[in-house]
């Protein structure tokens, strides 16, 4: 009998047999054997087609195969590396190069990388880790990362703590907690996949860091998650996770042209807030001075989109389709001094824009402070089709402007507003259920 199979992820088709086995003849852990390189020269150290496995021992230099040494070099190729304590151990190793190896059910590390820097990896596949520790353990500065699978490893795919590394078109698939988690500077992160992992698809931290294009599909948790200040979070598809999308807790951080659908479990879809910093780069992001553009955001069980802290640029921003859970609001913005332009919110449970100046229960209450100015500007926006009003603002106290904005065919009033009474110029409110204009004090 012949049957078709159909896979709906991406998967690797890996050959483990090789050529050449190099095996420990020894059971006892701490007497197994290991090899050791010290070449700095590139060429000096050059395996390719072999087969390694069960070696290593818990001691420096006898890790499995190490790379030890200042400015130590080589290359690993077409080999498959298993049941070892470490697959590769990597100390102030400097320009090595995996490429289309097979690292399967390491101990400890499929590869640990100690203050190196400029290691290239390209078409590996890093499977089965054990020990609930990352696949890939790496402290090294200027890496690139191309075309390798982390897959079903117990914990993380890939943990970088380094600056200036490139992650382009790898895939994070199905480990116990993250794909991909990064703390450290300038890096890019283009055109990964990341799916079904058991916490974040692809996490970073710290600033001038670039994530753009990439796919996330089926995390458990909020699949996409960027800290710092600075960051480009651009074109990237976010689908069906259960749990927020998209999140990030930014300062000058620009977020344009993604598109986040499909998420359950009573998150927001979007959002980009105050919040915590974290790893090695501690402190508060204050939402400060962040650029929302261009965002597409639909078919998510609470809020769509939800901005929060001072002077963002909201615009050209289209969501619909959300609140299916019963709660939350199409777009969602808290705080001061905002500039909320030309974004539409149409066919959501609840209302089209809730606006208010209460803060996100992170850090202090924003209305204590006068950081922002005194409101925040709102112009050329359309709600429409939604089951609550189309703009909704409670709690304000700094008052807020509404120019030319358009509200028709909500099930609710057309503009609600209580606290400070804002001020309105040329906005238009038809169709409505209810009132087209509603001030209460």
């Amino acid at each position: 009998l012949r049957y078709s199979h159909y896979a709906l992820t991406p998967f690797p088709v890996a050959n483990i047999d090789r050529n050449v086995l190099i095996r420990s003849s020894s059971t006892d852990f701490t007497k197994a054997a290991y090899v050791r390189n010290l070449a700095e020269n590139t060429t000096s150290f050059a395996l390719a087609y072999a087969e390694l496995s069960q070696l290593g021992q818990p001691a420096p230099g006898r890790y499995g195969l190490t790379f030890d040494g200042a400015l130590t070099r080589g290359s690993v190729s077409s080999s498959t590396i298993l049941d070892n304590a470490y697959g590769v151990y990597l100390v102030q190793a400097s320009s090595v190069s995996l490429t289309g190896n097979v690292v399967y059910r390491a101990g400890y590390h499929a590869v640990y990388a100690q203050n190196s820097s400029n290691i290239r990896y390209h078409g590996n596949v890093f499977v089965d880790t054990l020990n609930n520790v990352p696949a890939l353990k790496l402290f090294s500065n200027g890496d690139v990362l191309t075309g390798n699978f982390a897959l079903g490893n117990d914990c993380v795919g890939v943990r970088l703590q380094g600056d200036g590394a490139l992650f382009d078109r790898n895939v994070f698939l199905a480990n116990g907690c993250v794909g991909l988690r990064i703390y450290g500077d300038a890096n890019l992160v283009s055109s990964n996949t990341a799916i079904h992992n058991g916490w974040r698809g692809i996490n970073v931290n710290g600033d001038d860091n670039v994530v753009r294009g990439n796919f996330l599909f089926e995390n458990s948790n909020t699949s996409l998650r960027v800290h710092g200040e600075g960051n480009l979070v651009s074109g990237n598809d976010v689908d069906a996770s259960w749990g927020q999308g998209l999140r990030v807790y930014g300062d000058s951080t620009t977020v344009k042209d993604n598109v986040v659908h499909g998420l359950g479990g009573g998150w927001w879809g979007l959002g980009v807030r105050q919040g915590p910093k974290s790893g090695s780069h501690n402190g508060t992001e204050q939402g400060r001075n962040n650029i929302v553009t261009g965002n597409h955001v639909y078919d998510i069980d609470n809020t769509g989109l939800a901005v929060a802290g001072f002077n963002t640029v909201i615009t050209k921003n289209r969501v619909h389709d959300t609140g299916s859970g019963g709660s939350g609001a199409g777009i969602r913005v808290y705080g001061r001094g905002h500039t909320v332009l030309a974004n539409e919110s149409y066919d959501n449970v609840g209302h089209g824009f809730k606006i208010s100046d209460l803060s996100l229960s992170y850090s202090s209450d924003w209305r204590t402070q006068t950081e922002g100015g005194g409101g925040s500007v709102f112009s050329q926006n359309r709600a429409y089709s939604n089951t609550g009003a189309g703009f909704y603002e409670f709690d304000a106290r700094g008052a807020n402007v509404y120019v030319g904005n358009e509200s028709y065919g909500n099930t609710g009033e057309g503009f609600r507003f209580t606290g400070l009474p804002p001020t309105l110029a040329g906005n238009a409110a038809h169709g409505n259920t209810g009132v087209g204009l509603r001030l209460a004090g």
